[in-house]
């Protein structure tokens, strides 16, 4: 059986949220191998052999577990990823991913091939700034 993500989830979110908190793992368990093979080997270890075994034994166990989670992050990434080239069904993103598809003008193609994708500003105001700005834009580019 195929597992699902629940309603409204999508797969992109679940490959980010495997891929941060496989992350913040990783760097936990690289933390407690440090103190268990520096400080507290020293520290415990030396006096007693049965101290320094268990600390071998816990130090292997974060280690292999780290690779492990170091892993995950790539699957999570990679999950990431490719769920999102699906859900976007493009590799390139407008912007226009959570806005209403009513609000979306499109005008052009104008005398030089250019085809304008924008939105409807709710104040005259506003809309002005927008279009100084890519006029600005353009004049740099030019």
């Amino acid at each position: 059986m195929i597992f699902v993500p629940k309603r409204g989830r999508a797969w992109s979110s679940i490959g980010l949220t495997i891929a941060v908190w496989s992350a913040v793992i990783a760097v936990l368990l690289g933390i407690a191998d440090g103190l268990l093979k520096g400080p507290l080997s020293f520290r415990f270890g030396t006096a007693d052999l049965q101290y320094a075994a268990v600390f071998s034994m816990l130090a292997t166990w974060s280690y292999d577990l780290r690779q492990t989670f170091d892993g995950l992050i790539y699957i999570g990434a990679l999950l990431f990823i490719g769920a999102k080239f699906f859900e976007t069904r493009t590799i390139f993103t407008v912007g226009f991913d959570n806005l209403d598809g009513t609000r979306i003008q499109l005008k052009g193609p104008d005398d030089d091939n250019v085809v304008w994708i924008g939105q409807r500003y709710t104040s005259q105001l506003e809309a002005q700034a927008v279009a100084e700005a890519i006029a600005e834009r353009l004049k740099a580019d030019a």
